[in-house]
């Protein structure tokens, strides 16, 4: 009986053609791959930012509440989270309509009360500087924030007992006699007043 030979078949192997094609596809695949984590980091950075935008602008705000010369000074970038921000703020007086015009007419002409003029919009900005001139004033392209609070001249300085002792601590400090002048300006007696100029220096220079 003659011995029986087995038989092989040869496996078809990759063609150069689909070899490329898998590379091709394999280098599609990664570039979406690496495009889309790259837009995620860039995303995550961008909302860091804003964030920190927010924080400075309440901080901001804070300062203002609590001491103006605390505030740091304007047209100077401010370094924060690794990064440089600037800052703007605009004062404006809010325009109150009663909803009882002869009431409030009444009122006026008693002379009660403070006015409700005394009250402002205060609108804080902050913005990302990138170092370029571009961002030297108040942009939208970048990261940024705005923050806007409705102050009392009154009640800002009696806001909580930390302000109130400060304030009455000296009587002969600037911020003290800004809160008598703010109380004689908005006063309905006042109405009209103008504020008065800084105390002169007592003393005599030489």
């Amino acid at each position: 009986m003659p011995p029986t030979r087995a038989r092989f078949t040869a496996r078809a192997g990759f063609t150069f053609l689909e070899t490329v094609a898998a590379a091709a596809l394999l280098g599609i695949l990664a570039a979406a791959v690496f495009g889309a984590l790259n837009a995620m980091v860039t995303s995550q950075s961008r909302m860091r930012q804003r964030l920190a935008c927010a924080e400075l602008a309440n901080r901001i705000i804070l300062m203002y509440l609590d001491d103006k010369d605390s505030m740091p000074p304007r047209g100077v970038s401010i370094p924060y989270a690794g990064s440089e921000y600037r800052w703007e703020m605009t004062e404006r007086p809010v325009e109150i309509v009663p909803a009882r015009p002869d009431v409030a007419a009444e009122r006026a002409a008693e002379n009660r009360g403070l006015r409700l003029d005394r009250i402002q919009n205060v609108t804080v900005r902050v913005w990302l500087d990138d170092g370029t001139g571009e961002t030297a004033t108040f942009t939208e392209a970048g990261p940024f924030a705005v923050l806007t609070r409705m102050v009392d001249p009154i009640g800002r300085a009696m806001r909580n007992p930390d302000s109130a002792e400060y304030l009455l601590r000296d009587p002969n400090s600037p911020r003290f006699q800004e809160f008598m002048s703010d109380l004689q300006r908005f006063s309905s007696s006042g109405r009209g007043a103008p504020r008065p100029g800084p105390a002169a220096p007592s003393g005599s220079g030489k």
